[in-house]
């Protein structure tokens, strides 16, 4: 059973946190088609006391909080006011031991839209496939529609209900996108992100938003 994020598409964070994110680097395929963040040692959990408001960074485990207030113009009176991200990277080694982002992994508010969005950064090489998967654990896996520019390639949409009960309690989000390896043969890549402080820097996001 596979539930299409695409049906649940969020126009109102189409490129908005792309844009606030940092570019993605180049991406090169070293042999390996699965990445992880292995067994790292647990960056402990702080007590979050958190304001509506908040605005700045805040590490959760293995997750952070980024909240600010969106520059307004006379334009976009209207618009959104208020952004917080909770996110998460995977790097691996590229050419020369250069680290190199294997996926971005950010769930998302604004103040004029009463829904999460989840977001995933992806290295120009995931563009082989139109979509992406993930998952939590071993529960249901859901897809979204992977678009692609000169820079980087993004698959977002609205959060599903169902699939943030499952990041609140599970302990691992998985993410599988497709890349050409050195011979042009379809290669899978699934890359790994630790749940570890998800729960208590989601909580604090809706804390942070809460007029």
């Amino acid at each position: 059973m596979t539930g299409a994020l695409s049906r649940l598409g969020w126009p109102a964070f189409a490129g908005m946190g792309v844009m606030l994110l940092l570019g993605v680097m180049a991406f090169y395929l070293t042999g390996t088609h699965h990445s992880s963040r292995g067994q790292p040692k647990l960056p402990p959990i702080p007590q979050v006391n958190i304001s509506p408001g908040f605005v700045g960074e805040l590490p959760i485990g293995a997750w952070k909080l980024v909240c600010q207030d969106l520059q307004q113009t006379p334009a976009a009176a209207s618009g959104p006011k208020r952004l917080c991200r909770t996110n998460a990277r995977v790097l691996v080694k590229g050419k020369g031991d250069q680290q190199i982002l294997a996926a971005g992994f950010n769930v998302l508010m604004i103040d004029t839209v009463d829904h999460p969005a989840i977001m995933f950064r992806l290295p120009l090489g995931a563009r082989v496939a139109p979509s992406i998967g993930f998952a939590v654990d071993k529960n249901t896996l859901f897809t979204a529609p992977l678009r692609c520019s000169d820079k980087e390639c993004v698959a977002q949409g609205a959060l599903p209900a169902d699939a943030l009960d499952q990041m609140k309690s599970g302990k691992t989000l998985v993410l599988i996108y497709t890349v050409k390896d050195k011979d042009q043969k379809d290669r899978k890549i699934r890359v790994e992100q630790m749940l570890y402080g998800f729960p208590e820097a989601f909580a604090a996001m809706s804390v942070a938003m809460a007029s």
